[in-house]
C-alpha cells in the first residue's frame, strides 16, 4: 500500500517526465519572463538565476519530451554560458587578455539562449505516443469488443 507522500510524489515525477505542447510552453515562457521581473524587484542577481533555474528546467524538459529528446538538453543555454565564461576567464589568466569582452560574451550567450528558446517553440512535437506519454491533448478510445449476435 503506498502512502499519501508516495502517490503526492509519483504524481509529481510523472508531471516532470510529461510532454507539453508548443501552446501551452510559449505560455509558460510568458510567465517566467514575467515571474523574473517581478522577482528582480525582490531578490538579489546572483539568487534570481537559482530561483528561476528549476522552472526553466520543468518547461523546456518538458517541451524537449515533446519531441521525444531528453529534457538533460534543456540545460544548453546555461551551460552555453558557463563554459564560454570559463574560457573566457581562462584565457585571461594565461594571457592577460580575454578571447571576448564580456559584453559581448552576454550578447553572445543572450542570442544563442533566445535561439534556443524560439527553437523549442517552434520545431513541433511527436505526433505519436512516444517514450514520455501519448501526444499532448490526444483522446485516447479504448475499443470496445462487439457483442456477440448468436
Amino acid at each position: 500500500m503506498q502512502t499519501w507522500a508516495g502517490a503526492r510524489l509519483n504524481r509529481l515525477l510523472e508531471f516532470w517526465r510529461s510532454r507539453l505542447r508548443r501552446r501551452w510552453f510559449w505560455g509558460s515562457i510568458v510567465c517566467l519572463l514575467l515571474g523574473y521581473v517581478v522577482m528582480s524587484l525582490l531578490v538579489p542577481e546572483p539568487l534570481l538565476g537559482l530561483i528561476s533555474l528549476p522552472f526553466w528546467l520543468l518547461i523546456a524538459g518538458r517541451r524537449l519530451h515533446d519531441m521525444n529528446a531528453r529534457g538533460f538538453w534543456a540545460l544548453i543555454p546555461a551551460g552555453s554560458g558557463f563554459v564560454i565564461g570559463f574560457a573566457n576567464g581562462f584565457t585571461r589568466s594565461a594571457t592577460g587578455s580575454p578571447i571576448i569582452d564580456t559584453a559581448q560574451l552576454n550578447v553572445v550567450v543572450g542570442l544563442a539562449s533566445i535561439g534556443f528558446i524560439i527553437l523549442l517553440g517552434a520545431w513541433p512535437g511527436s505526433k505519436a505516443a512516444n517514450r514520455y506519454g501519448p501526444r499532448p491533448g490526444a483522446v485516447t478510445v479504448t475499443p470496445v469488443d462487439k457483442p456477440s449476435t448468436a
